[in-house]
């Protein structure tokens, strides 16, 4: 693997979750703070008054530099599936930073998709 190659990897496996955990965490602070406003150009005035928009905004840009930079690395098949990671990263941070309740079916679902990660990862070559 060459050197841009592995610092895709590490984009896709770190970058990537951590960064769409930002901007969900973000996204639903922003949310509850703006409960109650209405949806009009004043709205959107006072909520990039807000630091957790700024937050939300630099992130999602960061992500989608990170994912530009993972794709013209790997085919799209390839690093797709490493993408689901995102939605157990967010489940795990709904919890421990929004105290959140996990659900039963969530985590079933979030095993399997642990599990169809692990699939898909095993049918995946790794060119030389």
């Amino acid at each position: 693997m060459n050197g841009r190659r592995m610092i895709a990897f590490g984009l896709l496996w770190t970058a990537l979750p951590a960064l769409g955990l930002t901007v969900q965490l973000a996204s639903k602070t922003t949310a509850e703070l703006m409960t109650g406003h209405a949806m009009d150009v004043w709205w959107l005035l006072d909520a990039l008054r807000l630091p957790c928009v700024w937050i939300l905004i630099f992130s999602d840009l960061g992500s989608f530099v990170a994912w530009m930079f993972v794709l013209s690395e790997f085919q799209l098949s390839e690093a797709f599936p490493a993408t689901a990671l995102t939605y157990i990263v967010i489940l795990l941070g709904g919890y421990l930073v929004l105290h959140e309740h996990i659900q039963t079916a969530q985590l079933i679902g979030t095993l399997a998709i642990l599990a169809g990660i692990a699939l898909v990862g095993r049918g995946t070559r790794s060119p030389s």
